[in-house]
């Protein structure tokens, strides 16, 4: 069956996933001017819409964005640096939210792709805030 995640993948391929279970989640990556006084690199979300949040200092092969003692908190500041967050939907808000914004066009079975409006003040948006929210809440 048709779903947006294969869309503009060559069938040769899509036909090696035919069959496995796919499980819908959004992403957003947010920058912060200044570093979060967060501790942890990454953590999970108690959250129905928020599942996981990671700083993109404590991957692996960018630890030189932390500082020198091997803290989290990142050692660059200033216009050029930001505090980079993975932030990752739950399955259940992802679903929820490919039912309620439908990418397939009713008509011609047609791939509709999400625009920047749609992102930034969609999914991104209901993200960010549960980020925000389970900063205050820790």
């Amino acid at each position: 069956a048709w779903h947006r995640a294969s869309a503009g993948i060559p069938r040769h391929l899509a036909d090696r996933v035919v069959g496995r279970t796919r499980v819908a989640l959004f992403t957003c990556l947010v920058a912060f001017e200044t570093p979060l006084p967060v501790s942890q690199g990454a953590f999970a979300v108690a959250d129905d819409d928020l599942w996981f949040a990671a700083r993109t200092a404590s991957k692996p092969g960018l630890r030189q964005l932390a500082t020198p003692a091997g803290g989290e908190a990142p050692a660059a500041e200033g216009p050029a640096y930001r505090d980079c967050w993975t932030l990752v939907s739950t399955p259940k808000y992802a679903a929820a939210e490919v039912a309620r914004v439908p990418m397939q066009d009713p008509v011609t079975g047609k791939f509709r792709p999400q625009d920047m409006g749609y992102l930034t003040e969609g999914p991104c948006q209901v993200l960010l805030e549960a980020f925000r929210k389970s900063l205050q809440a820790s």
